[in-house]
């Protein structure tokens, strides 16, 4: 029920799957997924409107759906190979964005979502600096008064971040491929 409100659609069902990341949504299937066990929280990591307990789990559970449901309502298809990934990370935040202007009470889940896997993916060593890393880790970066992504290479970045930033409010997915 919880995806069909954010998605304006009906008849999907939702399955748990432990052997996803995350979540993902199957328009071909009308099947919404989520992995249950939800990312740990690394100790001394930064996470603003961090939930407990279970409004934690609740503010996942709500976090993933409505992504996946923003993906339902304001994405196109997906291409192929790394550009499909590049363009995926870009629809990530501009349809997180688009649902927050129809769903206010997203905005600190979403916040809370990208402050985690920004914390989780420096603490594993997984953040780099490089630019292609960036086009993802900015999204979750960006509003972080010392944003825990920093580019290798700073001028290289200025060129690239004006590009993902205006990708975030391209009309449609289109724009954004």
């Amino acid at each position: 029920k919880l995806f069909a409100f954010y998605s304006l659609r009906r008849h999907y069902r939702l399955c748990f799957n432990t052997s996803i990341p995350t979540a993902l949504v199957s328009d071909d299937q009308r099947l919404v997924a989520v992995n249950p066990i939800w990312p740990v929280i690394p100790k001394d990591a930064q996470v603003r409107f961090l939930e407990h307990g279970r409004a934690f789990h609740v503010a996942m559970l709500r976090g993933f759906l409505s992504h996946e449901a923003g993906h339902v309502r304001f994405s196109g298809e997906k291409p192929s190979g790394l550009l499909g990934d590049v363009w995926n990370s870009l629809e990530d935040e501009r349809l997180e964005r688009l649902m927050c202007q129809v769903h206010e009470d997203l905005t600190a889940t979403f916040t809370m979502l990208g402050d985690l896997f920004a914390a989780r993916a420096q603490g594993s060593g997984g953040m780099r600096g490089e630019t292609i890393e960036g086009v993802l880790y900015w999204g979750w970066c960006y509003d972080q008064a010392q944003p825990v992504w920093q580019a290798a290479n700073q001028e290289q970045w200025q060129r690239i971040r004006l590009l993902v930033e205006a990708a975030w409010s391209a009309p449609d997915s289109e724009e954004v491929t």
